[in-house]
């Protein structure tokens, strides 16, 4: 059963995720910003500076987890629905 409990930490949680996606986006702003081609082609890590690299590394990960957490999602509803009559 869905409690609003239950409503407000899916809520948290999807704020949350969308606040890093945009943490992550205006930091590689500033990558946009800089960016020269003399230092390399776009999105070479010799066109990047340690921030820059931290940050795309960070997306990176961000992206695998909410990957894991997508698939973990649709594995309880599989089994939430293999438990229903008829499916």
């Amino acid at each position: 059963m869905i409690t609003r409990n239950k409503i407000f930490v899916g809520l948290v949680v999807v704020l949350f995720d969308l606040f890093v996606g945009v943490f992550f986006g205006v930091a590689m702003m500033d990558y946009d910003d800089s960016y020269m081609e003399s230092k390399g082609e776009y999105w070479s890590w010799e066109s990047m500076n340690d921030f820059q690299k931290g940050i795309s590394v960070g997306i990176n990960i961000w992206v695998v987890i909410n990957l894991f957490i997508l698939g973990f999602i649709i594995y309880r509803l599989i089994k939430r629905l293999g438990k229903i009559p008829g499916f």
